[in-house]
């Protein structure tokens, strides 16, 4: 009875230490040996997949647990930093390994393409007029009116910014002006 409790108990403890989940963890410190939170870490197989990714937390500490018994790869890159990738060995001695990264600032400068930006004006200021409305007869008859008939005054009614006053014949309140300030040409002519 004491040899079948023996076996028993003894393989009760080999499968859970060969089932032992691992922890890879660490901190990443800049130059300056202050830590970096929020850098991306990534976890990758020893063919570069990504098998995992984690983010630092505010003391710039990582984590990857639940691993198995393996080589991994771990990467940190953060755009103002070099990169920088480690070969991990995770073995049955220890279930916790730990990594810690001190990034260095890159040190040679990252080139663009130029780039050039410019504009021009497609008319002169002098012949930009601050509001103008052309409207020939076709328009004017596309123009929803509010009487019975199109007319100008029924075609301003319906323009943002202009008020009408009265019925037809009215007076015209452009964006809050009077109606003296108003020119009104027709063929040309005032």
């Amino acid at each position: 009875m004491k040899l079948l409790i023996t076996l028993l108990l003894s393989v009760a403890f080999s499968s859970i230490a060969l089932s032992q989940d691992f922890t890879i963890r660490g901190f990443i410190y800049d130059d300056q040996g202050e830590p970096m939170p929020f850098e991306k870490v990534r976890l990758l197989s020893t063919d570069s997949t990504l098998l995992e990714g984690a983010d630092t937390n505010i003391d710039g500490l990582y984590s990857f647990s639940k691993l198995k018994k393996g080589s991994y790869l771990v990467k940190v890159q953060s755009p103002e930093y070099e990169t920088e990738m480690r070969s991990i060995e995770v073995t049955t001695a220890r279930g916790i390994k730990s990594v810690t990264f001190n990034l260095r600032k890159r040190s040679e400068m990252i080139d663009f393409e130029d780039i050039v930006v410019s504009a021009a004006d497609a008319r002169k200021r002098s012949e930009i007029l601050i509001s103008e409305i052309k409207l020939d007869k076709k328009g004017l008859e596309r123009i929803p009116s509010m009487g019975a008939e199109n007319d100008i005054v029924g075609a301003f009614s319906v323009t943002p910014g202009v008020t009408t006053t009265g019925d037809q014949g009215g007076q015209l309140y452009v964006r809050g002006g009077t109606p003296i300030q108003n020119k009104i040409l027709l063929d040309g002519m005032t």
